[in-house]
């Protein structure tokens, strides 16, 4: 018996060897295809020659175009100025076409994205745009101003998405080579869609810009926004000659094996247990305490070929979402902790279990909430500032440092990525508390200069980030990527629906003798005490709507033949243990079994 077990052994690390040597082989095959389709596709080797280049000019394409209408209050003084003479109540909806127009184009825009590839979605991005800033430049007409805005919001994002798949051209080790990725950084793809957030935000510099000119020089808003046309020209030629019909392939595909291993299921005959021996040829999923919990991609994930892959790369990731890579917090999060999901759990439920679930809806409701308070201040500080303010000079002058201040809100982008990084909840409480300040306040020292410039400004500069940023972290980490970009269009929607009524609040505001927004703002800042309660809400394992246990419901998952056992589960691979058997640092230096895969 003893020499037959050592017969099977040596047999079992045999096969082990034949399978590892089959799969290098299909990876060198499949880089050799993959260098074979670039090489096939000009537009992709163009862009891969001068990676940094070709990022360089999507960050700026971006900055030109995806968030400018959210310098509205830079704007808006100089359409009055020039001759603009609309009711505070149409200003308003002017404005808020604009914003519920740029949340809800990423599921439009995506669609073609998606069907037709970055040239065409950059060609019809471009093309809006152009009309949007034709319709502006004519804005003494209500109609004119009011639909030339909604394009300038709605085509903003369609001309920043074709651009997010570049992020591609870098590897997690912050190369463009394609090298290995370092231990838990997150490289230049990462700095590349950090780069786009902080675009995005830095928009609202360009009316700012617009009225700084307008002060010194006399350049009207009509003359600008004609002369602007020459950014979605760029766009345009950027889009027909340069961009590709197809999305770009990740430079590597390491970073997405912890995000896929989950998604396989190792049945009992699929493993074996045998004693340890020295034998260095062994692979053992069994890791010690000194190896890395990462040693379980012997599995070969990455193997395009390999039938336990299962998720598929997008454009910009496994997120499969327009406006993320695969987040560089999740991936240090699996990294580090082995993937180990809390009880309950939505991740990678079907839709219709989350839809039914109150801690997505509360999630939405919180969003919602806070960036209505936010776009209500953008789209009314102007009158607001008059009315609390005691000269015109000190408005104006409120104005221009409200101007400068909203381009930087990135700036606390570090923060909120640590943040998440050790408490999601810490991040949604911290919105809170900074929404429950600036709209203290505006409620009870709204003619205050030096709290509006200290307080106010910097903080509805700094809170859309924050509020964002969140939004998609919490998204993908409570019910994962299956439906991530349903669940962010969802979002939004209940953004846009709720940003209706800030017309009806600026002419309750307006209708008052002599008009005060105190009342608004009273609102406002007391829907914004329950939300401390609604982000508690938003984490399922404090709220259940079913009654019951959430159990976590994943898509169809690739199962190895099944042999009948008694075995355990495990929690933290989510492969099956037998008996005896432990998983990395679990009392291994005591247990002599190992574990190894067999066929």
């Amino acid at each position: 018996q003893k020499e037959g077990g050592s017969s099977i052994n040596t047999n079992r690390v045999q096969i082990m060897d034949s399978y590892d040597s089959i799969s290098d082989d299909n990876n060198n095959n499949n880089n050799n295809n993959n260098n074979n389709n670039d090489n096939d596709n000009p537009r992709h080797a163009r862009l891969k020659r001068h990676p940094t280049f070709w990022a360089c000019v999507g960050v700026i394409q971006t900055l030109l175009s995806a968030g400018i209408i959210f310098g509205w209050a830079s704007l808006l003084p100089v359409l009055r100025q020039q001759g603009a003479h609309y009711s505070a109540q149409t200003f308003t909806s002017i404005f808020t076409a604009g914003a519920v127009g740029n949340y809800l184009s990423t599921l439009f825009f995506g669609l073609i994205l998606d069907r037709f590839g970055p040239r065409t979605t950059g060609t019809v991005a471009a093309t809006l745009f152009a009309m949007g800033l034709m319709g502006t430049s004519y804005f003494e007409h209500h109609t004119s101003l009011a639909v030339g805005f909604a394009l300038l919001g709605f085509a903003g994002p369609g001309i920043q998405m074709p651009t997010l798949h570049l992020a591609n051209l870098f590897s997690s080790s912050g190369s463009s080579t394609g090298s290995p990725p370092k231990e838990g950084g997150s490289g230049g793809a990462a700095w590349f869609m950090s780069a786009q957030a902080a675009a995005f935000d830095g928009g609202t510099a360009v009316f700012a810009i617009l009225r700084s000119l307008h002060q010194s020089t006399g350049l009207s808003a009509t003359t600008f926004l004609r002369l602007y046309m020459v950014v979605p020209v760029w766009v345009l030629i950027t889009s027909l000659w340069i961009w590709p019909d197809e999305i770009l392939d990740p430079a590597n595909e390491d970073d997405i094996v912890n995000e896929t291993i989950d998604d396989v299921i190792v049945e009992p005959a699929a493993i074996s247990v045998k004693p340890a021996t020295p034998e260095p040829q062994r692979r053992n999923i069994n890791n010690n305490d000194d190896e890395d919990d990462n040693d379980i991609r012997t599995i070969h994930p990455h193997n395009k070929n390999n039938p336990l892959r299962l998720s598929e790369r997008s454009y910009v990731g496994p997120t499969g979402s327009p406006y993320l890579l695969a987040s560089p917090l999740h991936r240090k999060q699996l990294q580090t902790q082995g993937r180990r999901r809390a009880s309950p759990s939505l991740v990678n439920a079907p839709l219709s279990v989350i839809l039914k679930h109150s801690a997505f809806w509360s999630l939405a409701l919180w969003v919602a909430i806070h960036i209505l308070k936010l776009n209500f201040i953008v789209a009314t500080i102007n009158d607001q500032l008059e009315i609390a303010m005691d000269s015109a000079d000190q408005q104006e002058q409120l104005i221009n440092v409200f101007g400068a201040m909203l381009p930087f809100g990135f700036v606390v982008l570090p923060l909120v990525a640590q943040l998440l990084d050790q408490s999601a909840q810490g991040a949604l409480q911290l919105a809170n508390s900074v929404g429950l300040l600036y709209g203290g306040v505006m409620v009870f020292c709204p003619g205050s200069k030096w709290l509006q410039m200290l307080v106010v400004f910097p903080s509805v500069a700094c809170s859309r980030q924050l509020v964002y940023s969140t939004i998609f972290h919490q998204i993908g980490q409570l019910f994962g990527f299956s439906n991530y970009g349903v669940l962010l269009g969802l979002t939004n929607l209940c953004v846009s629906t709720l940003s209706m009524i800030q017309t009806p609040l600026v002419s309750w505001s307006e209708l008052v003798q002599p008009p005060s927004y105190m009342a608004a703002n009273w609102l406002l800042w007391i829907i914004t005490i329950p939300l401390v309660v609604v982000a508690f809400w938003s984490d399922p394992k404090n709220s259940n709507s079913t009654g019951g246990a959430v159990t976590t419901t994943s898509p169809p998952k690739r199962r190895l033949p099944q042999n009948n056992s008694s075995d355990d589960n495990d929690e933290t691979t989510g492969l099956m243990r037998p008996r005896g058997a432990s998983w990395g640092n679990n009392n291994s230096k005591n247990n002599k079994n190992s574990i190894l895969l067999s066929v």
